[in-house]
Protein backbone atom coordinates (compact mmCIF):
# COMPACT_ATOMS: atom_id res chain seq x y z
CA UNK A 1 0.00 0.00 0.00
CA UNK A 2 2.85 2.25 0.74
CA UNK A 3 4.29 1.92 -2.69
CA UNK A 4 0.72 2.37 -4.31
CA UNK A 5 0.34 5.96 -2.42
CA UNK A 6 3.69 7.21 -3.16
CA UNK A 7 2.78 7.33 -7.09
CA UNK A 8 0.20 10.59 -6.91
CA UNK A 9 3.05 12.22 -5.04
CA UNK A 10 5.35 11.47 -7.97
CA UNK A 11 2.93 12.95 -10.10
CA UNK A 12 2.61 15.66 -8.24
CA UNK A 13 6.44 15.83 -8.45
CA UNK A 14 6.49 16.33 -12.10
CA UNK A 15 6.33 12.27 -13.16
CA UNK A 16 3.86 11.41 -15.72
CA UNK A 17 1.19 8.47 -14.51
CA UNK A 18 3.52 5.96 -16.46
CA UNK A 19 6.62 6.63 -15.07
CA UNK A 20 5.22 6.89 -11.20
CA UNK A 21 4.31 3.65 -11.80
CA UNK A 22 7.25 2.49 -13.29
CA UNK A 23 9.30 3.60 -10.47
CA UNK A 24 7.13 1.77 -8.30
CA UNK A 25 7.68 -1.88 -10.11
CA UNK A 26 11.15 -1.84 -8.75
CA UNK A 27 9.56 -2.29 -5.55
CA UNK A 28 8.35 -5.98 -4.79
CA UNK A 29 5.61 -5.64 -2.89
CA UNK A 30 4.80 -3.54 -5.65
CA UNK A 31 4.32 -6.99 -8.25
CA UNK A 32 2.19 -8.70 -5.45
CA UNK A 33 -0.47 -5.71 -5.23
CA UNK A 34 -3.53 -7.04 -7.09
CA UNK A 35 -4.23 -4.77 -9.83
CA UNK A 36 -7.58 -4.38 -8.96
CA UNK A 37 -6.96 -2.95 -4.65
CA UNK A 38 -4.64 -0.32 -6.43
CA UNK A 39 -6.99 0.86 -8.96
CA UNK A 40 -9.38 1.06 -6.10
CA UNK A 41 -7.07 2.53 -3.58
CA UNK A 42 -6.23 5.24 -6.43
CA UNK A 43 -9.93 5.69 -6.70
CA UNK A 44 -10.41 6.96 -2.61
CA UNK A 45 -7.32 8.44 -2.05
CA UNK A 46 -8.32 10.58 -5.36
CA UNK A 47 -12.19 11.21 -4.13
CA UNK A 48 -11.02 11.92 -0.79
CA UNK A 49 -8.68 15.01 -2.17
CA UNK A 50 -11.31 16.16 -3.85
CA UNK A 51 -14.04 15.82 -0.87
CA UNK A 52 -11.42 17.95 0.77
CA UNK A 53 -10.73 19.85 -1.87
CA UNK A 54 -14.67 21.40 -1.77
CA UNK A 55 -15.08 20.85 1.59
CA UNK A 56 -12.20 21.09 3.90
CA UNK A 57 -10.31 23.90 5.16
CA UNK A 58 -10.09 27.15 3.28
CA UNK A 59 -6.61 27.11 4.07
CA UNK A 60 -6.00 23.97 2.24
CA UNK A 61 -8.11 23.73 -0.29
CA UNK A 62 -6.06 24.49 -3.08
CA UNK A 63 -3.09 22.01 -2.40
CA UNK A 64 -6.23 19.26 -2.33
CA UNK A 65 -7.27 20.22 -5.36
CA UNK A 66 -3.92 19.81 -7.19
CA UNK A 67 -3.80 16.49 -5.58
CA UNK A 68 -7.17 15.92 -6.49
CA UNK A 69 -5.88 16.35 -10.37
CA UNK A 70 -3.07 13.98 -10.04
CA UNK A 71 -5.27 10.99 -8.28
CA UNK A 72 -7.28 11.91 -11.51
CA UNK A 73 -4.35 11.47 -13.75
CA UNK A 74 -3.21 8.46 -12.57
CA UNK A 75 -6.51 6.91 -12.87
CA UNK A 76 -7.19 7.96 -16.55
CA UNK A 77 -3.88 5.83 -17.22
CA UNK A 78 -4.70 2.85 -14.87
CA UNK A 79 -8.44 2.85 -16.81
CA UNK A 80 -7.76 4.67 -20.00
CA UNK A 81 -10.65 6.61 -19.72
CA UNK A 82 -10.86 10.15 -19.03
CA UNK A 83 -12.33 11.36 -16.14
CA UNK A 84 -14.19 14.35 -15.38
CA UNK A 85 -13.64 16.31 -12.53
CA UNK A 86 -16.28 16.89 -10.03
CA UNK A 87 -17.65 13.13 -11.08
CA UNK A 88 -17.53 9.65 -9.01
CA UNK A 89 -16.64 6.95 -11.27
CA UNK A 90 -17.20 3.56 -10.78
CA UNK A 91 -14.78 1.07 -11.74
CA UNK A 92 -15.77 -1.94 -13.94
CA UNK A 93 -13.41 -5.03 -13.65
CA UNK A 94 -13.22 -6.22 -17.13
CA UNK A 95 -10.21 -5.57 -19.61
CA UNK A 96 -9.75 -5.42 -22.99
CA UNK A 97 -8.06 -8.11 -25.04
CA UNK A 98 -4.23 -6.48 -25.74
CA UNK A 99 -4.60 -4.12 -22.87
CA UNK A 100 -2.40 -4.60 -19.63
CA UNK A 101 -4.48 -6.37 -16.55
CA UNK A 102 -4.52 -3.03 -14.81
CA UNK A 103 -5.80 -1.13 -18.01
CA UNK A 104 -9.64 -1.13 -16.61
CA UNK A 105 -12.64 0.46 -18.09
CA UNK A 106 -14.68 2.66 -15.70
CA UNK A 107 -18.27 3.72 -16.27
CA UNK A 108 -19.39 7.32 -14.62
CA UNK A 109 -22.28 7.51 -12.10
CA UNK A 110 -23.16 11.12 -12.84
CA UNK A 111 -23.21 11.90 -9.40
CA UNK A 112 -21.92 14.56 -7.49
CA UNK A 113 -19.83 14.34 -4.93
Amino acid sequence: METALLIPRLILADHTPEQAEALAEQAPAWKAAPETAVTDLAAVWSLFREYVARNGPERIRASRAHAAEAGRAWLEYRTSCPLEPQRIHAHRPTSSPGQPSHRRHITPIMAEI
